[in-house]
């Protein structure tokens, strides 16, 4: 067989040099295509997980509201001697009122956040030992974080909060008018944030009333103290009528010229 006529029958089934480039920038599109589509996937998969996390924890009830109601009444019973109630101890976080999501977001926490919150377990656990000036003891543990204090009463002291972005310098001066009450006068400098907090504490538990001074928002949380029985069946049911609840604290302070509260004898 003629060679020629071989080579121009193996031409046939052998690409040309235009062909081979052709080919080449065919390979180099499919690549691209697949690394685009993989990346899209990735981007879509991590939006729905994402995003049904967020719905998961948006159609959930919070295990905190709806019951501030009988905890006011339960917590802020009577007490007939505030000298006998014994503050030192450890308090559990049962309840929050429905102005506590508004505090929140004053203090501009994230919307993706407050859910989590609304969720989250807390303990309080203060120590006041015995004493005239005594060295006063808080912890606070959450979910994700544990911060604590030591302080005398009518000393400014400092303390971290926050995590990440949303961090800061809280300013703080406690003064106990009452044997069973706390109050405390909180300053955040940097950002002109003025707060209130009074901690009433009975046998039953604690109330703590926040005040955000700027916004004029109020909220208050209600704490269960360790080792208290409470019949749950009776808290679903409501609020029992044989409880007497407290009488409003008469508030004999004024605040002075730099802003803190000072108490009348």
């Amino acid at each position: 067989m003629d060679s020629n006529k071989i080579l121009q029958e193996n031409s046939l089934f052998l690409p040309s040099n235009g062909d081979g480039k052709e080919l080449k920038k065919t390979r180099r599109c499919t690549k691209k295509k697949i690394c685009c589509i993989c990346c899209l996937s990735f981007i879509l998969v991590s939006a729905l997980v994402v995003g049904g996390g967020l719905l998961y924890l948006y159609s959930r009830e919070s295990t905190l509201l709806g019951d501030a109601g009988y905890w006011e009444s339960v917590l802020n019973v009577n007490v007939k001697n505030p000298n006998q109630v014994e503050v030192s101890g450890r308090y559990e976080l049962v309840s929050v009122d429905e102005h506590y999501q508004k505090y929140l977001e004053a203090m501009g926490v994230p919307f993706f956040v407050l859910p989590l919150l609304a969720q989250a377990s807390e303990t309080h656990e203060i120590s006041i030992p015995e004493g005239d000036n005594p060295l006063v003891a808080i912890t606070t543990k959450t979910d994700w974080d544990t911060t604590e204090s030591e302080f005398h009463w009518g000393e400014e002291f400092s303390m971290e909060y926050g995590g990440g972005s949303m961090t800061g310098t809280m300013f703080n001066n406690c003064t106990r008018p009452q044997h069973n009450i706390l109050y405390c006068m909180n300053e955040e400098r940097d950002k002109g944030w003025m707060f209130t907090n009074e901690l009433v504490y009975t046998n039953q538990g604690l109330v703590m009333t926040r005040n955000f001074l700027g916004e004029n928002i109020i909220t208050k949380k209600y704490y269960l103290k360790e080792g208290v029985d409470i019949d749950m069946d009776q808290l679903r049911a409501g609020a029992p009528e044989d409880v007497e609840t407290v009488a409003e604290v008469e508030e004999d302070y004024y605040i002075d010229e730099e802003g803190w509260i000072v108490w009348e004898d």
